[in-house]
């Protein structure tokens, strides 16, 4: 069986995830008692530091009964196992030695089989089912979030009391039924990421709410170095000095120490004390507020639930329109359908339901109201209309509490920490993944919102990006003015990584005029009526607007080695968009998302080489406010009439035409 399917495992194919993890599934789900000899042989591939993608390739030349059972014992994925604990310097514990939930099977039978009003009518049984299948436990929920602070309560203890807590953590673990399948597949979650890392990222979470609490504790150390087989954060290094190497050239251990050294830990324990989950007394030291400190593991426990595609909610006929989503439509992108869920079958949220209705309603506040995504602001990812009309009619339009708005940036700085699946090692995506400029950029973007009150929403999105080219580490010139200002700043910004950034800027200068002119009309949409960028006076507005979200993903991928590539399929992204969704389809103020997560990390060569196997790269319209690029048999898509595709022209190779008087690059 893997030699009929040896093309997934082609060197160009290895290196995009969703690949790897769709073959791991399909292995996964064909799995059986596996001999000693197998395990010693995953143990020899690891203890010689060999990434997932080697081990794939390695295995792809096994017999295939061997490889079968070596994989079917490998919980890792390629970013999990890119570097040994010894390359960081302390000994992690294995990603094995955190247990996984159990699995939810035949969930899908039963919701085909019932019937009812909500979610999808038959996601409301899928839901039923769920809360059904265990109940939170608010004693357990209370002693975490009292003792979070103390001396003798350790990571481990926390990880207990939130497991047992927090029924919806087992949720990614539901399981569709497939035919003619073994029970035990489980599906990709709408991030194209295995139910098991999404569990591991929320819980990276939660410990990342644990370190920041215990500041001035162990929490910088745990935060930036992990814990060591015991689960006690490990100490600083004996040696522990600043390095002067740029952070590309700095080891794992390096940017562990550079980080827990330049953090500025006073603000982020003071955005936890703003945000009313911690408080100080009259003698000045640091407690605990038991309330809040529930209600944000609470919202971190369910944050990321509706990425399982199986309980994601369709708008009920009695709830359209739900912000531009009409009856009957899915809700994919899973902060506004875990919103929708909230508002409206909260009740079926058992961890939801332990907090008192005061808080209840922050939660519901900071998930649904405000509708405020930091990482679009931070990452320019979208246009204002989308990044901030929602948060400025908030706190334009009523009183907000401050305690609230602290409330979601602790939840938001929280959750990024835990976008790495390797909690154990404290938050690999601030200490190892961002460039450590950057933290500090996260950090100041909390005030920027602050400006809304007496600015546009595209005066201060504008504002943010030119303090962002002003604060770039190695500068690339002098700020952009004229209509290349706009799309070369948001793309600069949403490379992140200083290589990255370098390669889209040069490549942005000579790329061709026919893809130049799309990203020039389409990146400075505004979405809102009568607000264009001071750059753009002359742009003619176009609604909807379009979000291509992960885009910053594709450029922190590509950007250093292939930027020209990822503006053209980026180019290519938002001209299929505007053909699909033409000018005058939207009112002001409404966005168009387009997913491309399933290409966000993928290499150019695979990118590219879909082409050759009968299959393509589509875009296709979910519904009236979302679009997703995803890779289709052509013979499929011939047989399809439900949904509206086009095949992107991904393929194209560079084109020699460039725009040499356009910018000076330099």
């Amino acid at each position: 069986s893997i030699r009929e399917c040896k093309d997934l495992f082609h060197p160009s194919s290895l290196c995009l995830p969703f690949h790897m993890q769709a073959t791991l599934r399909w292995l996964l789900g064909r799995r059986r008692e596996t001999t000693q000899g197998e395990v010693e042989e995953l143990r020899r591939l690891r203890e010689e530091n060999l990434s997932l993608r080697a081990e794939l390739a390695h295995l792809s030349a096994m017999p295939a009964d061997r490889a079968e059972g070596v994989l079917a014992l490998s919980p890792l994925t390629s970013r999990q196992a890119d570097l040994s604990p010894s390359e960081h310097g302390f000994p992690f514990p294995e990603v094995g030695g955190m247990p996984l939930p159990p699995l939810i099977p035949d969930v899908l039978k039963a919701s085909q089989e019932g019937s009812g009003d909500g979610p999808a009518g038959s996601n409301t049984q899928v839901l039923e089912q769920l809360r059904a299948s265990g109940a939170a436990d608010l004693e357990r929920a209370m002693n975490a979030a009292r003792r979070i602070r103390d001396s003798d309560y350790s990571l481990r203890s926390f990880y207990d009391d939130v497991a047992a807590a927090f029924p919806e953590l087992g949720w990614y673990m539901v399981q569709r039924r497939v035919p003619n399948a073994p029970p035990h597949v489980n599906e990709p979650t709408t991030s194209n990421a295995l139910p098991e890392d999404e569990y591991r990222r929320t819980i990276g979470a939660m410990f990342a709410v644990y370190w920041l609490a215990r500041i001035g504790i162990d929490g910088e150390r745990g935060f930036s170095f992990g814990v060591d087989e015991s689960w006690a954060a490990n100490a600083l290094p004996a040696e522990a000095s600043s390095s002067s190497v740029p952070f590309a050239r700095m080891s794992a251990l390096e940017k562990r120490l550079a980080f827990y050294l330049n953090t500025p830990w006073g603000k982020l324990e003071g955005l936890m004390l703003d945000a009313g989950v911690l408080s100080r007394d009259e003698m000045g030291e640091v407690r605990v507020a038991p309330g809040r400190m529930a209600a944000l593991l609470v919202q971190t426990a369910i944050h990321d639930i509706m990425k399982v595609e199986l309980i994601r909610p369709s708008v009920a006929a009695e709830h359209a329109p739900y912000m531009g989503f009409a009856a009957g439509d899915t809700i994919h992108d899973h902060d506004v359908a875990l919103g929708y869920v909230l508002e409206h079958y909260g009740e079926l949220l058992p961890s939801f339901q332990l907090v008192e209705p005061e808080l209840q309603r922050a939660i519901r506040f900071t998930q649904a109201k405000i509708q405020f995504n930091n990482g679009w602001l931070v990452q320019a990812e979208a246009p204002p209309s989308a990044t901030f009309s929602h948060f400025k009619a908030c706190i334009c339009g009523e009183a907000v509490d401050a305690q609230d708005i602290a409330f979601y940036f602790a939840h938001w700085l929280t959750d990024l920490a835990g976008a790495e699946p390797t909690p154990l090692r404290g938050s690999e995506k601030f200490t190892l993944k961002f460039p450590h400029h950057l933290s500090a950029s996260f950090i100041d973007s909390f005030s920027v919102v602050e400006m809304l009150a007496s600015h546009t929403e595209t005066e201060v999105l504008e504002r943010y990006l030119r303090q962002r080219w002003r604060d770039l580490p190695h500068p690339l010139g002098e700020e952009p003015r004229g209509p290349d200002a706009i799309p070369l700043m948001r793309l600069v910004v949403q490379a992140q990584k200083e290589a990255a950034q370098a390669g889209v800027y040069l490549a942005y200068c000579r790329m061709a005029e026919t893809d130049a002119a799309v990203l020039r009309l389409e990146m400075p949409q505004t979405g809102l009526v009568q607000q264009v960028y001071s750059e753009s006076d002359q742009l003619e507005q176009l609604f909807p607007a379009i979000l291509v979200y992960y885009s910053p993903a594709l450029l922190q991928s590509l950007g250093a080695t292939h930027a020209d590539e990822a503006l053209q399929i980026l180019a290519e992204v938002y001209r299929q968009a505007r053909a699909m969704w033409p000018a005058g389809s939207a009112a002001s103020g409404q966005t168009v998302t387009i997913r491309i997560d399933a290409i966000k990390d993928a290499t150019v060569e695979f990118i590219q080489g879909v082409y050759t196997h009968g299959e393509g790269w589509f875009l296709t319209r979910l519904n009236d406010l979302e679009g997703v690029v995803e890779r289709r048999h052509l013979r499929a898509i011939q047989q399809s009439t439900a949904q509206p595709q086009v095949l992107l022209a991904f393929w194209r190779p560079r084109s020699a035409e460039g725009p040499a008087a356009r910018l000076s690059c330099q």
